[in-house]
């Protein structure tokens, strides 16, 4: 179980990165754009919007099991005696 935590840190590191350079960079990619239309950027902000919800739910997703796993291996490891015996 401690093993897996470092890979949902690594993970949540990956999201936050994604959130950094797909979502803020996209958001300013469409509003230099000067060739998309109004409505065209609306549909496109509207894309980027979901995507940022869809990664901030994941990140929260994976900050939750790295959490939980490694209070849940930790609370095995103290009470290791009452399960063995």
């Amino acid at each position: 179980m401690y093993l897996a935590v470092p890979f949902c840190i690594l993970s949540f590191l990956g999201t936050a990165v994604s959130m950094k350079y797909e979502v803020d960079h996209g958001r300013f990619a469409v509003e230099t754009n000067e060739k998309l239309t109004e409505s065209e950027k609306v549909i496109e902000l509207q894309e980027i919007n979901k995507y940022e919800a869809q990664l901030n739910t994941q990140a929260f997703f994976l900050a939750f099991i790295a959490i939980v796993l490694f209070i849940v291996a930790t609370a095995l490891i103290v009470k290791r005696n009452k399960f063995l015996v």
